[in-house]
């Protein structure tokens, strides 16, 4: 009697041991649903509102909630036919794997070259063709050792696209407008041209940080015989951050 008594005992104990090991494993089977937006993307979680007509909210396993409007949303699946059904939307929808979307890209950092470190600050505002190409006009502004610049610019990105990243490739040109009289010690004012590499950091369906470093060739204005020619380039390597949205 005594021996069934400390049998069941010990049963219980590890069946309550087990449990605690592992609290989230029916929590985890609950998160399943899976809604595909119309630009490929994918939220992965659990449905807990639907309002019809407007929008179903899902919650991820990490507890953020998405509130997605229904004009963005392709199918609402599971995780076991997400595949096929990503696959059956693009079929049948061909037109739908090329979305475009209004997006900017807001970044700051620094030039480094020529015994200088010039801050820079810009905004670039385009379309995202799919998911990767962009193309943009930015506007900024640099502080360099003889004076201002204000960069206007054509923007141009192409990126890949993996669970947590997005590394692209970039190139830009455009001409940076001195704001200071190069009669007066000159500026950096002229014709320049960047390419680099740099990476989205994907966290999800919203704002996403960005990092870049890119190689920058930048004009400058000088007096030659008393006359303002653009006589020099400068070389410079460029750091930036920013954000995406």
């Amino acid at each position: 009697m005594k021996l069934a008594f400390w049998l069941i005992i010990g049963v219980l104990a590890v069946t309550i041991s087990v449990a605690q090991a592992n609290p989230d494993s029916s929590q985890t089977s609950e998160y399943t649903d899976v809604i595909l937006l119309t630009n490929g993307a994918t939220i992965k979680g659990k449905i807990i509102e639907t309002i019809p007509g407007k929008e179903i909210t899902i919650e991820r396993i990490d507890g953020q909630e998405f509130a997605v409007p229904f004009k963005r949303i392709a199918v609402v699946t599971d995780v076991d036919n997400i595949d096929k059904k990503k696959a059956k939307y693009f079929v049948d929808n061909p037109k739908k794997t090329l979305i475009v979307q209004w997006k900017n890209i807001t970044k700051l950092g620094f030039l480094a070259g020529e015994d200088s470190r010039i801050f820079s600050i810009s905004s670039v505002n385009g379309v995202q063709l799919g998911k990767n190409i962009f193309l943009g006009a930015g506007l900024g502004w640099e502080n360099y050792p003889r004076g201002y610049t204000l960069p206007i610019y054509a923007d141009f990105h192409v990126f890949t696209e993996s669970r947590y990243f997005a590394p692209f490739m970039f190139i830009s040109a455009g001409y940076a407008i001195g704001l200071s009289d190069v009669r007066n010690g000159g500026n950096y004012g002229g014709i320049s041209y960047e390419a680099g590499i740099g990476t989205k950091l994907l966290f999800g369906d919203g704002a996403a940080p960005t990092i870049q470093v890119g190689y920058r060739v930048q004009q400058a204005k000088g007096l030659i015989d008393g006359n303002i020619n653009e006589s020099d380039s400068y070389h410079f390597i460029s750091i930036m951050a920013g954000i995406a949205f």
